[in-house]
């Protein structure tokens, strides 16, 4: 088993994640807007004047020596993992598991990542189309997935798909045997095997439900992220409606049109009428 699908399938997700990167970006810009390196930066230009250009070099050696210290801080580790924590996975390939249903999970997920993000893409500017609110809780939902799907995984390469029907031969044999047997001893030896082939079976059946509870809990995260983008842009237009009434305006100036052409139509017979 990779080492990523062991820890996604104790709920560790981190190894789809980036926090290197953000914890990076995050020391950059906290030693770029600290007090400390910009005092000790202007310090440097000031003194370079009348000493010499050769102080500027000071300038990136103490945001070096900065950098170090904040990207070692136990903090910015947290504030990294935090800010990954709310940020998209990366998600594994579906060709990376080897259960069919495992498989369908990743593959449905990919799909609805792509629909939500084209409808974010695709959204014109304005209150009435912000959808941070909306999508907010994508990423973790994203993430109970990805772990179902490890679970599922998981059960799938052990022996749960070990039939019934041989399981249920095996206990019957066993019985017989204890049945048949002459003597005492045989007798207890096929009666504890078949007690142990009963408690199998019952693993066995406790395992396919759990299975199917795995993929039923992910199959209800999937059909809720699958009907985001809809329910999102039903929203869009429901917010754009309450800010501008333009269906209802539409019809009373089609209505306005209509009845004054009807009306020019009326008073043109008229006249002809009257003429003739």
């Amino acid at each position: 088993m990779s080492r990523w699908l062991e820890a996604d399938l104790i709920g560790d997700t981190s190894r789809h994640e980036e926090p290197g990167a953000l914890r990076v970006a995050s020391s950059v810009r906290a030693v770029g807007t600290s007090r400390l390196f910009l005092g000790l930066s202007a310090l440097a230009v000031a003194g370079a004047i009348p000493l010499g250009t050769h102080l500027l070099l000071v300038i990136p050696a103490v945001f070096a020596l900065l950098f170090l210290v904040v990207f070692c801080s136990a903090s910015a580790r947290r504030s990294a993992r935090g800010e990954a924590r709310s940020m998209p996975l990366l998600l594994p390939d579906p060709s990376e598991y080897v259960d069919a249903g495992a498989q369908g999970l990743i593959a449905r997920v990919r799909c609805a990542r792509e629909a939500i993000e084209a409808v974010r893409r695709q959204s014109p500017p304005g209150a009435s189309f912000d959808l941070d609110g909306c999508f907010r809780d994508v990423p973790e939902l994203e993430r109970h997935v990805v772990v179902l799907a490890a679970r599922a995984e998981y059960l799938a390469k052990l022996e749960i798909d070990t039939p019934a029907s041989f399981l249920d031969r095996e206990l019957d044999r066993r019985k017989r045997k204890a049945k048949e047997a002459t003597d005492s001893a045989t007798r207890k030896s096929y009666e504890h095997a078949a007690e142990s082939c009963a408690a199998r079976s019952k693993a066995v059946l406790d395992l396919k439900a759990r299975y199917e509870g795995y993929l039923a809990a992910a199959d209800d995260v999937l059909a809720a992220l699958e009907a985001a983008p809809s329910r999102a842009l039903r929203l869009q237009m429901l917010r754009l409606d309450a800010a501008d009434e333009r269906s209802a305006q539409a019809h009373e100036d089609a209505r306005g049109l209509r009845r004054t052409i009807d009306e020019l139509q009326t008073a043109l017979e008229r006249d002809q009428a009257a003429a003739e």
